[in-house]
């Protein structure tokens, strides 16, 4: 399958991309998950207000 993308999209693909053209997301539908996440990190426990400001 070929895709064509016009160049707006392309340049927004490289922004989003790092030098090994390789884009990083996380996606994550569970409070739960992202909680022990953002406490893991930062050795701390995480409340809803550490995960409202995260988003």
């Amino acid at each position: 399958m070929t895709v064509t993308l016009t160049a707006g999209q392309y340049k927004h693909l490289q922004q989003l991309s790092d030098d090994n053209n390789v884009i990083s997301a996380l996606a994550i539908d569970q409070r739960g998950s992202l909680k022990k996440m953002l406490a893991a990190a930062a050795n701390k426990p995480a409340d809803e207000t550490t995960i409202v400001d995260f988003k």
